[in-house]
């Protein structure tokens, strides 16, 4: 990431690429500096639908993953 410049970019779309960092905490912390205080992280990553039996360790339930990027907030918003 040494050759992004920080706090340069309006918008940042992080597009399926949580894993690829290591999971979505790492990948956050590498990309909130390039972002411009007032600007936007758009995650664009997979998760499970909360009523799914599957389990997996890299994709948590919608619930799981909202509550671990945005920790006590409303998180009923219709994902499109």
């Amino acid at each position: 990431m040494d050759d992004l410049i920080q706090s340069d970019y309006d918008i940042v779309i992080p597009g399926s690429i949580c894993p690829v960092f290591g999971n979505v905490d790492t990948t956050f912390s590498n990309v909130i500096p390039c972002v411009k205080p007032g600007g936007f992280i758009i995650l664009d990553d997979g998760y499970l639908p909360d009523d799914s039996e599957l389990q997996n360790d890299v994709y948590l339930n919608r619930s799981a993953q909202a509550n671990r990027l945005a920790p006590g907030r409303d998180h009923r918003r219709i994902p499109i």
